[in-house]
């Protein structure tokens, strides 16, 4: 978003938790840099408010952590265009999120909210077993799972698995909620019907004041509660076939339920074996794993332009050209521990059908860490010869990276 902003010639002033500011002051030397210990804290995001000059024009974000505090900003600056605080925490708490999409007539899991694991019995005695646990305010299927029946609910009580505080592999997320065990959430966190998926797509949108400007659909290669042991791949598809038409009219649907929204979407939508299409949940921000700089790829667009317009209130015109008939981004997901060897950027460059590489895997070090979907090893953009068959292009990219990983029962303890 700075990028953005400041390529487009606006003055910037960033709010980052006090963790970051270091690392930004040396990356925006001369930039204003304001701190904050936490997103979700109002007498905090006043101070801030208090802090800032009268002439601020706008308030945008990309971190979904700060969709919220975006929202009070706008309000306590005096009504600056953007989500209100209301429509932004549809667009962040679940449970907001899927009650407005339920008003609507959008189909979405029954859902209750929880306090305690000691509640998930009864309630999914109330819905049927077995059932999906997670965070009323998160991303990246953080601390999101499936518990199957009472004898499993148990297993995890005593695995301490609610309690279970995240560690924080890429530095991000110190200032908000997304690290924290359910049992310290105090809204809170939600029980759902578990959805038997047979595929998860994704839908994102650029909208001005809730008009749809472009939309790009696709799926993931695997449902994402399953990416926490699965590799996985994302396919952008054009959006002119009868299936992705169908997803994004019921995003659309969704979107105008939680707030007319400018800047991007992301949506996830769910088909169940017995073809229901079921609206999963929604976020005002660019989608995040490489998606955005995919859909940049496939579409030729500049989407730091768009961004930056879309921060300051402005309509940007995006042009409906395609460079791709589809592109895969496979996130690199091996085991945890040494890298013994993996292909070189060249000889991956040079494999028939990629793109871009952003490679994070180096001989003799370890892999780097993952947090839910986010995946740190690295990504590779491809072009399949055929949609149809992109599983099997994938896996065969995948043995010619040649990854070999040194897990730690393997090692030499002597070495």
């Amino acid at each position: 978003m700075e990028d953005a902003l400041l390529r487009a010639g606006h003055d910037v002033i960033v709010v980052i938790h006090f963790a970051g500011i270091d690392e930004h002051r040396r990356r925006f030397p001369g930039l204003s840099i304001h701190g904050i210990s936490n997103w979700n804290d109002d007498e905090e995001i006043a101070r801030v408010a208090r802090n800032l000059p009268e002439n601020i024009e706008a308030v945008a974000t990309v971190d979904e952590q700060a969709v919220r505090t975006a929202g009070v900003l706008r309000e306590l600056l005096g009504g600056l265009p953007g989500l209100s605080a209301e429509d932004a925490t549809a667009y962040t708490d679940k449970a907001v999120m899927k009650d407005r999409c339920n008003a609507a007539g959008v189909p979405v899991a029954r859902h209750r909210v929880v306090h305690h694991a000691t509640e998930i019995s009864a309630t999914a005695r109330e819905i049927g077993w077995p059932v999906v646990v997670k965070p009323r305010i998160s991303a990246a299927t953080l601390n999101t799972f499936v518990v199957r029946d009472d004898d499993d609910l148990e297993r995890h009580l005593k695995d301490g698995l609610f309690d279970r505080r995240l560690d924080d592999p890429f530095g991000r997320f110190a200032a908000g909620e997304m690290l924290k065990s359910l049992h310290e959430r105090e809204n809170g966190f939600l029980v759902e019907e578990f959805l038997d998926v047979s595929r998860e797509y994704f839908c994102n949108f650029y909208q001005h004041r809730g008009e749809t400007l472009w939309v790009s659909p696709g799926y993931y290669s695997n449902p994402l509660i399953d990416a926490l042991t699965e590799d996985l791949y994302f396919m952008v598809l054009p959006p002119d076939g009868a299936e992705l038409r169908e997803v994004a009219a019921l995003c659309e649907r969704a979107t105008a339920a939680l707030g007319a929204q400018t800047g991007g979407v992301h949506c996830e939508v769910l088909r169940t074996r017995d073809g229901k299409l079921w609206f999963g949940e929604a976020g005002a921000r660019l989608p995040g794993a490489g998606l955005w700089y995919l859909e940049n790829t496939m579409y030729g667009l500049d989407g730091q332009d768009i961004l930056a317009k879309l921060a300051v209130d402005e309509r940007p015109e995006i042009p409906l050209r395609r460079l791709y008939d589809s592109l895969v981004t496979v996130n690199l997901d091996p085991p945890s521990g040494i890298v013994r060897n993996v292909a070189s950027i060249e000889e991956i460059e040079a494999i028939d059908g990629v793109v871009e590489v952003d490679m994070h895997l180096e001989i003799g070090r370890p892999v780097p860490g993952a947090l839910g979907s986010l995946k740190g090893a690295g990504r590779i953009v491809y072009q399949p010869r055929d949609p149809g068959a992109a599983e099997s292009e994938v896996k065969e990219l995948y043995g010619k990276l040649n990854i070999q990983i040194d897990q730690p029962e393997t090692l030499d303890p002597g070495a």
